[in-house]
């Protein structure tokens, strides 16, 4: 048959369908948007949000939007840790005084930053506070760099819901609102303050951010978070090797690796189990922060690498060569037994250091103290 003919009738076939032309296409615009005396055709709206973590957004004309963000829960960790029970207790507690502050006359708002060495925890904190407070029914929003549009975005969300109580996240707190404090700060304690909202923040180096963000009535409490115990680091071994390895070894490796941050924890499974370097070796350099090179045939042009901080605190990798003292060469290796871990007695910090001298004084550079002890 040709073509053309066997294409008009499929067509003449088709007008028997009615349903082809009668189907309608689905709404865009279902209800009306009411201002003063105008009517705009919107899309359907809702009362409330649902408890769940938003960012905050806006349109290239100013209009504010709330974004879906989603949480894997599967990689929550939960473990008894006083610190972490704390903190979480108390937000839920703070939920739960809104008559106790009404009689006072204060705002209902509170401010907790946490802060603690890179990798020890902060933002799996985050995600367990997270999840009680959507859990409750409550709403929570992600801060971004953009102090105006976090400012906006809060208050435009309580002209909608005045009384719903919402956790503000922001990590990193001391980069975030670097160049824009001032309007970071009108929102925290301005004359403007929102009721129901709790801001907790994070900052690897609390001494970088301002004074000013610091006081009471700001960020009321600073909390610590220290390296995770064993049950963490147990927690930790389980949601990745929890298929893969027996009960008793996991306890094993919990245990050769006590005052591991999890970002340590990261490297040695990443070491251990993805490189198949030796476990022992992998946790040495871990402790120690030095690379051993491979053996050459003039151990005397063998070079060490170590770990130390920069004047910004930032960890980086060192080349460390032969040492001349007093016209003498000395054995590279004294070198590596240089750096040391230590902890604070005061604030039981931990860090590392590279010891020039045995004689060199120990400072802890959290708080200043010189009662440190080998870590």
């Amino acid at each position: 048959m040709n073509k053309s003919i066997r294409l008009y009738e499929n067509a003449v076939k088709s007008l028997d369908k009615p349903e082809i032309f009668n189907r309608q296409k689905e709404r865009s615009l279902v209800q009306y948007a009411v201002g003063g005396d105008s009517n705009s055709p919107t899309t359907k709206t809702k009362d409330v949000l649902e408890a769940r973590i938003y960012k905050i957004n806006s349109t290239m004309n100013g209009q504010i939007f709330f974004t879906r963000e989603y949480l894997n829960t599967d990689e929550l960790l939960r473990f008894d840790d006083s610190r972490y029970n704390e903190v979480l207790e108390e937000i839920d507690k703070f939920w739960l005084l809104e008559e106790s502050y009404k009689k006072l006359g204060f705002t209902h708002k509170r401010g907790i930053v946490l802060y603690g060495a890179p990798g020890v925890g902060k933002s799996c904190l985050l995600k367990l506070a997270m999840e009680n407070v959507t859990g409750a029914g409550h709403v929570v929003f992600l801060g971004n760099n953009d102090a105006h549009l976090l400012t906006e975005g809060l208050k435009k969300f309580k002209e909608v819901e005045p009384n719903r109580k919402c956790l503000v996240i922001i990590e990193e707190v001391d980069e975030s609102y670097r160049y824009n404090e001032v309007t970071m700060l009108n929102l925290l304690d301005g004359d403007n303050q929102l009721d129901h909202i709790l801001f907790l923040a994070t900052t690897n180096y609390l001494e970088r951010m301002s004074p000013r963000f610091l006081r009471p009535g700001r960020f009321d409490r600073k909390i610590q978070v220290h390296v995770p115990p064993r049950e963490g680091r147990l927690a930790y071994l389980k949601s990745k090797l929890g298929l893969n390895e027996d009960e008793a070894v996991l306890e094993e490796l919990a245990d050769e690796t006590i005052g591991f941050s999890f970002g340590e924890m990261r490297e040695f499974l990443i070491g251990t189990y993805c490189l198949k370097n030796d476990k022992a070796k992998v946790i040495k350099r871990l402790r120690t922060g030095v690379e051993e090179s491979l053996k050459g045939p003039n151990e005397k042009d063998q070079k060490f690498f170590a770990i130390k901080m920069n004047n910004d605190g930032e960890p980086v990798s060192v080349q460390v060569m032969t040492l001349l003292n007093e016209g003498k060469e000395k054995d590279p290796k004294d070198k590596y037994k240089a750096l040391q871990k230590f902890e604070c007695m005061e604030c039981r910090a931990k860090f590392k250091k590279v010891l020039r001298k045995s004689t060199d004084e120990v400072k802890c550079p959290e708080c200043g103290s010189t009662d440190v002890e080998l870590g």
